[in-house]
């Protein structure tokens, strides 16, 4: 039984290792392709967000954003 849990441990562990890859990787296009006013500005709200939680925590739901 202890094998089995192994296994599946790694499997998960393996699988998540890899869609971390995926991830970093599009968080890295995404950020050179976008204006540093841009990337300073949503960083100034996820701290805003973090500290006042609640309402603020809504710069983190999916909008559109039409580019220059």
């Amino acid at each position: 039984m202890t094998g089995l849990l192994v296994r599946s441990l790694a499997l998960k562990y393996k699988k998540a290792t890899a869609g971390l890859r995926k991830t970093r990787e599009a968080f890295e296009g995404l950020t050179k392709s976008i204006s540093v006013d841009l990337i300073g500005e949503w960083t100034a709200m996820e701290r805003t967000a973090m500290d006042e939680r609640g309402d603020a925590l809504e710069i983190f739901d999916v909008k559109e954003h039409n580019s220059e």
